[in-house]
């Protein structure tokens, strides 16, 4: 008997990639050596994309349902990787298959969703705790992605499972030369030094907008991790056969996303006192004059907040924050949420009379009467 489909019927659509249709095969458990080139086909979809529509569209293709002979996989190859990275014993392999779940499930709430059903919260928190350093940077992406892509019940789940912690525990452990060395190399998955740790900082400032995250910020050392992060001008040397190489031990971006999740945590009043005690307030001021636009943005935005608490405001005065604060105002090539924060800040610390004196000392009337005179309402 033929089954007529109704127009509003929902019929599944079938993916075309044929990369999708043999990631099924050897994904299936017990997981197949061959699910290694899989995973590494499939990331190259999206790694070798020429441009973003194409990466959508890879993404797209890996959560579509697959027909093979009949038979029929809803979810594509999502939740199968997923389900697969616990039991992935081999380095080589568990380095391919979690790059592939990370690309997979950034910046798509469809993929997301899919591996929501399989516990992926779970599984990629437990991953941080995989020896190579490349699994751990692929497992902090893939932190990010389903705090970014997924729902608030995605981003309280990962943080009752423990994202925080593992987060925090892989953003404070610095790569060094022996770190480096027992990592080895992997052909066709570059590490950089410093990777994981930069992708544990963009992942701390993704899940921190949850209020859950903020309150336990201090608790597991996050907020520790984070001042450090900002502050740390060591370089990695790595000596070869062919030559010696240096690089800085936290890239810039590790520092504007940990400036991001400082943001994030101290918009809770508590975590101001703690920042402070931490020595974070001379780390938010260098930041003001970095020359990443975000940087600035950010670490003016956390002295915004910081600089609300009365008795938190003489640390901001005494390191020099008002004239640096000021210096932002005047800055030409800047933003104007960044003149916002900065001006903002200012606005609470001009109720102390050591912060009133060096504002007439500065002349910060000229500075505020030039921004006044902007069209823009901030």
């Amino acid at each position: 008997q033929k089954h007529t489909v109704m127009a509003d019927e929902s019929v599944p659509e079938v993916t075309t990639d044929p990369k999708v249709k043999k990631g099924v095969k050897d994904l299936s458990l017990p997981i197949k050596p061959s699910a290694t080139k899989a995973c590494l086909g499939l990331a190259d979809n999206i790694r070798k994309a020429s441009d973003e529509t194409s990466k959508r569209e890879a993404r797209r293709q890996m959560g579509l349902r697959v027909e093979e002979k009949g038979k029929f996989t809803d979810g594509g190859v999502v939740p199968m990787m997923v389900q697969c990275l616990p039991v992935c014993k081999e380095k080589v392999m568990a380095e391919a298959v979690s790059l592939c779940v990370a690309l997979a499930l950034a910046e798509s709430p469809q993929n997301v969703g899919l591996a929501t059903g399989v516990n992926v919260e779970k599984v990629v928190v437990d991953l941080v705790a995989n020896k190579s350093l490349l699994v751990q940077a692929h497992a902090a992406m893939a932190i990010a992605a389903v705090a970014t892509a997924g729902t608030a019940e995605n981003r309280a789940k990962l943080v009752t499972v423990g994202a925080m912690k593992q987060l925090t525990s892989i953003a404070s452990a610095a790569d060094n030369e022996k770190a480096l060395a027992e990592q080895g190399v992997n052909k066709l998955i570059a590490y950089k030094p410093g990777q994981r740790q930069e992708e544990a900082a963009a992942a701390l400032n993704k899940l921190t907008v949850e209020d859950t995250a903020k309150q336990t910020a201090n608790d597991v050392g996050t907020l520790k991790t984070l001042v450090s992060l900002m502050s740390d001008e060591s370089v990695i040397k790595i000596v070869t056969k062919k030559e010696t190489t240096e690089s800085p031990a936290v890239s810039v971006r590790a520092k504007v996303e940990a400036a991001g999740a400082l943001l994030h945590c101290v918009t809770v009043p508590a975590n101001r006192a703690h920042v402070v005690a931490l020595e974070g307030i001379v780390p938010c001021i260098t930041l003001l004059s970095h020359a990443h636009i975000q940087a600035r943005e950010r670490a003016a935005g956390a002295l915004h907040q910081i600089s609300m608490e009365q008795g938190l405001r003489t640390p901001i005065i005494d390191a020099g924050g008002v004239d640096k604060l000021l210096a932002l105002c005047n800055m030409k090539d800047c933003s104007t949420l960044a003149h916002e924060e900065a001006a903002g800040a200012l606005l609470w610390l001009a109720n102390e009379e050591d912060a009133k004196r060096e504002l007439c000392r500065l002349n910060a009337a000229s500075t505020f009467a030039t921004l006044l005179s902007t069209s823009e309402p901030a």
